[in-house]
């Protein structure tokens, strides 16, 4: 268990992990791109997403970093709220499930797991989240996402049942929604206002890509990093530009 005194009540954990890319398709857009620029694709969106978590009152951040794929200089500056530990080896689901466990035993009170790396996954879903978490002595809030995987996760207990191994699979995870539900606990999906998916082959990136350039930059869950790293792509390679 991470050596850290709590600073705040309620943690937002984030795990900064590469995902495996499908160009099963040659003609989708990214298909050909360099890891170099997939690789500051993802970094953008991890980026947007801790920023926004790390300005919710009274949550810490509890960033999982694989060093391999995301060097220090490339995430935002640890603040007094944002924590990095080195992501531990072994099968997601088992990375998620002790990450859980050493949060409640760091005495947190409600805990805010994010398991898909979309930085639509913005403010006011995670305050929505720990709203939820509160209305009950014992719940559990999963917000769906597309192909039946699960894009957030958020507890006030720690429920091991939930990761064991198959928890997570590659390309689904039915596995996840069935063990919520055979919980003995309260549990609340949320339908999030932006679609929320793996962002996994080149077309969800373009998809993601052509989502955020239809928003309003003024949105408080604008994602400022993943926009940027957008348009200069799109302007390097000349793309099209995304509409919404």
């Amino acid at each position: 268990m991470p050596d850290h005194p709590m600073k705040n009540p309620n943690a937002v954990i984030v795990f900064a992990r590469t995902p495996e890319i499908t160009r099963s398709v040659a003609d989708e857009p990214f298909a050909a791109l360099p890891w170099d620029d997939l690789d500051a694709i993802f970094h953008a969106c991890l980026r947007d997403i801790v920023d926004r978590a790390a300005g919710i009152p009274a949550v810490d951040v509890i960033v999982y970093r694989n060093e391999r794929y995301l060097p220090a200089a490339k995430m935002s500056p640890p603040g007094e709220n944002i924590r990095m530990l080195d992501m531990p080896d072994g099968e997601y689901d088992r990375v998620v499930g002790q990450a859980v466990e050493n949060a409640f035993l760091e005495y947190y009170h409600r805990v805010v797991v994010v398991l898909e790396n979309n930085p639509l996954v913005g403010t006011g879903l995670i305050r929505r989240a720990f709203d939820l978490l509160g209305t009950e002595d014992d719940a559990v809030v999963v917000t769906p996402a597309a192909d039946g995987r699960a894009a957030m996760l958020a507890l006030k207990a720690n429920h091991p049942s939930v990761f064991r191994p198959g928890a997570f699979p590659s390309a689904k995870g039915e596995g996840i929604m069935s063990r919520l539900c055979a919980l003995d606990v309260h549990i609340y999906p949320t339908t999030p206002t932006a679609p929320i998916f793996a962002v996994d082959s080149p077309g969800t990136i373009d998809r993601l890509r052509r989502y955020v350039a239809g928003m309003d930059p003024s949105d408080p869950s604008f994602p400022k990093q993943t926009s940027g790293v957008f348009r200069s792509l799109e302007k390097k390679y000349r793309l099209k530009k995304a509409h919404a």
